[in-house]
């Protein structure tokens, strides 16, 4: 299975690692199937690269939630 990234303009990459995984281990934890679990850590990743500026950068989770209702990204097989 695949879960397509989010189409944004990258600013820094750094720390968007980090930011993935933390979001997908929040999605995990709080009992979230784990595709839709790895497309809410895609959308935080992504909204990371494009803010850019280290912890500064980090999205809130509104504009997570924001990035997914607007992309509704296909998952693949």
């Amino acid at each position: 299975m695949s879960v397509p990234a989010f189409v944004v303009t990258v600013i820094d990459t750094t720390g968007c690692g980090d930011v993935f995984h933390g979001a997908y281990a929040l999605g995990l934890c709080e009992g979230c199937d784990p595709v839709e679990t790895a497309r809410f850590a895609a959308a935080t990743a992504a909204l990371k690269a494009a803010y850019g500026h280290g912890r500064d950068g980090m999205p809130d989770r509104s504009a997570v939630e924001a990035l997914l209702a607007k992309e509704v990204a296909p998952v693949g097989p």
